[in-house]
This record gives C-alpha cells, structure tokens and sequence, in this order.
C-alpha cells in the first residue's frame, strides 16, 4: 500500500508516521479486500495462500518495518513475538482449481504483441502502483520491455488525472505507434497536454514489485498448489446469468 492515498490531502513527510498510517488506513479496504469475493466466486474457491511464507522476512522486504516497529513501540506491544505467532500459525492452502483459473484469465503473460502504456499515480491505493511495477517485471522476463512504457503521476487517488494528463497519456502512445519508440520523460510528456484542462504532474517513479508477484507460468510462486488445469467458464455461467 502506498503511503498516500487521499487526494484530498497533502502528501505526508516521510518523518510523519502518523500521517502515513492515515493514508495506508483510509485506503486499505478498497487496495486489499473489494475485488476479492467477486474473483473468489469466479474462481469457485479459495485462490490465495499463505503457504512458505515468512512474515518476517516479507515485512523486512516491505519498506514498512520502521512505521510497524514504532507504532508497536508506541503501543507497547511485542513484533517480535507477533511475528514468531504469524510463522507458527497453520497456514492457508488454495484451491489448486481456483489458482488456475485466476491465472488463466486475470495474470497477464508478458507477451506483448502491440506497445501497451499504463497511466498510474504514484498514491493509488486501489489499484497499487506494485501491480505496475510487477507487470513490467513480467514484461521484462518475457522478453518484450520494448512494448511496454509507462507514465505515473504524483497525486493520490485512484485515477484522479487531470484532463491535460490524459490527453498527454494518449498523444504520448500514438507518439509510440508513429515513431517506433518511447518518448517518457516527464517533461516531454507534458509538453503533450495540449490546450486541455488540469495540472500536469508526471514524475519519474520506479514502482515497487508485489512482495510475492505470481507471473502466468505455474509453479512460480513459492507455497502454491500443484498446477491443474482449468476451463474457462462461458459467458451462460458467468455470476449474474440465468
């Protein structure tokens, strides 16, 4: 979760741990539990797992582990020994049928046939900019970077874009499609807004990888099931058709 994700706030000074804490809350249901019955019942169980994971380590891996450790000091309480309680816990096992649905209509393979550009700003807490920072990872392995560029804007929210942002987006895509390479920086991107409305706040970000990012060949991911294979539904059997 990012550490600013209320647009209608200023963004939070990274020695303000109390400002951050409010950030990450205020957006947490939506980043972290909206979408999941629907997939859930898509996928007809069970499709996350907690399985060979570390909780000490994947704090350490965060970034978070100064604002947990001082809100724990403040509050009096033991990491240590939550974090021992965490890995001794009985784990979580998915259904190995609901994991290959999900992978074989929701994870993206990499395999990039036309130049793609994804918008994000760097606080959403919908839609997290690790989603971004992992698909160009899954780009990247699957050889086709070269069609992949991205553009994040400094704001909170999620896609809160200015006018002027989106249209600089688009010109900035046909720019791809007619030149035959990217043009990203921020400063030649803006020049793209044209006369349309709203700031333009592009930025250079490195977006931050999921913790456990599950690219679309199976077995990747440490802890999961034995790969099975699965069958699309058909639109008659899709939730919410008779």
């Amino acid at each position: 979760m990012p550490l600013w994700t209320d647009a209608s706030a200023p963004e939070p000074s990274p020695q303000d741990l109390d400002a951050q804490a409010e950030e990450v809350r205020k957006a947490f249901v939506l980043g972290i539990f909206v979408p999941r019955v629907d997939q859930e019942h898509r996928a007809g169980g069970v499709y996350a797992w907690n399985t060979g994971i570390d909780y000490r380590q994947q704090l350490r891996r965060s970034g978070r582990w100064a604002l947990v450790r001082d809100f724990y000091a403040l509050a009096g309480l033991d990491l240590a020994r939550d974090l021992d309680t965490l890995n001794a816990a009985p784990r979580i096992v998915a259904r190995p049928q609901s994991v290959a649905y999900l992978r074989a209509n929701y994870v993206p393979t990499g395999r990039l046939n036309i130049p793609v550009l994804t918008l994000q700003t760097t606080g959403d807490g919908m839609t997290v900019p690790a989603t971004h920072g992992s698909f160009r990872q899954i780009v990247q392995d699957a050889g086709r970077s070269r069609m992949l560029g991205q553009l994040y804007v400094r704001a909170a929210g999620h896609c809160t874009f200015t006018p002027s942002e989106m249209i600089a987006a688009l010109h900035t895509l046909e720019y791809r499609l007619d030149t035959g390479h990217w043009s990203l920086a921020p400063g030649a991107v803006a020049a793209r807004g044209g006369p349309a409305t709203g700031a333009l706040r592009f930025t250079r970000f490195d977006a931050p990888v999921l913790l456990r990012s599950c690219d679309a060949r199976p077995g990747h991911c440490r802890g999961e099931p034995a790969p099975q294979a699965v069958v699309t539904p058909s639109r008659a059997t899709e939730p919410g058709r008779p």
